[in-house]
């Protein structure tokens, strides 16, 4: 389907690519029904340990290189935040990238702010982080609470970076609106290429961009032979290089829960191609992809 940057939100998986999280039937069943688009997400009486596309979209921007994130949540929801710093600053040593800080604050809803709205807490946040952190551009990350009592992060984002005079980006994740957790990704990813990235000043045919999760470098030695430089994305990215993302030659997805929104919608809306190959994992498949 097509990326429609004009909503708030990206369509969730469920739709866009008709996803689900679990089957239970026959391989043959399941062979059949995938090819038809005809499987669906089937109502559970219990689930436990799950992620939600609130944490994996907070994820991908909390890790924008001196840019911050907001959660406009309950304090609950912002539990993993010391997990993703420590992986953040792990991840920016093995890569040789510096030192890398983690900086997100949560606006910590309660329940009188369920009653008289949290717009308020909210711009006191984003102020908050940007007289700590100073940052480059600012996420504000929704969330079930935030979604169920209607608070408008979009309008409270373009007050403030009016008076921030920094991108401030809202990004439409609540937890409920979709069973497949990897929408959060779709949702981060619809903020940046809705408010971040530009129209290319000029193209670099040797320029690649890499999607992919934290990690070491295994690509700049390898596309490096090839006389190809990498462009990682979006974990450890600054906002310059998200704003660039449109001059690369194509774009390379490392797994495709992640980044497929993104990929196609580079290549939609900029004419950035996307590698539309099996991830390099074995040598088949690496040299499919190569």
């Amino acid at each position: 389907m097509a990326i429609n940057l004009s909503t708030a939100a990206p369509q969730i998986r469920e739709q866009r690519l008709g996803a689900v999280l679990s089957y239970n039937g026959t391989a043959a069943d399941l062979n059949e029904k995938s090819k038809n688009s005809e499987l669906k997400c089937l109502d559970r009486s219990y689930g436990q340990c799950s992620d939600c596309q609130e944490g994996c979209a907070t994820s991908m921007c909390s890790y924008v290189r001196g840019g911050a994130v907001v959660a406009h949540a309950p304090i609950g929801c912002f539990a993993n935040d010391q997990v993703r710093d420590n992986a953040g600053r792990a991840v920016s040593a093995a890569r040789g990238l510096g030192e890398f800080s983690n900086s997100t604050i949560c606006t910590n809803i309660k329940e009188k702010d369920t009653i008289y709205g949290g717009a308020e807490k909210l711009r006191k946040g984003i102020r908050e982080i940007y007289k700590r952190r100073n940052p480059s551009v600012i996420f504000i990350t929704s969330s079930c609470a935030s979604g169920i009592i209607g608070d408008d992060i979009a309008s409270v984002a373009y007050e403030m970076q009016d008076e921030l005079g920094v991108p401030v980006v809202p990004v439409s994740c609540e937890g409920f609106k979709s069973k497949i957790w990897s929408t959060g990704f779709d949702a981060a990813f619809h903020g940046i290429l809705k408010y971040i990235v530009k129209e290319p000043k000029e193209k670099h045919d040797d320029l690649v961009n890499i999607f992919n999760f934290e990690g070491t470098d295994t690509f700049t030695p390898l596309l490096a032979k090839l006389n190809l430089r990498t462009q990682y994305l979006v974990p450890l990215a600054t906002k310059e290089q998200l704003e660039r993302m449109s001059e690369a030659a194509c774009s390379a997805q490392i797994c495709e829960t992640l980044a497929t929104y993104i990929a196609h919608g580079l290549e939609e809306k900029f004419g950035v191609p996307e590698v539309k190959a099996p991830a390099p994992y074995g040598i088949n498949w690496t040299d499919a992809w190569l």
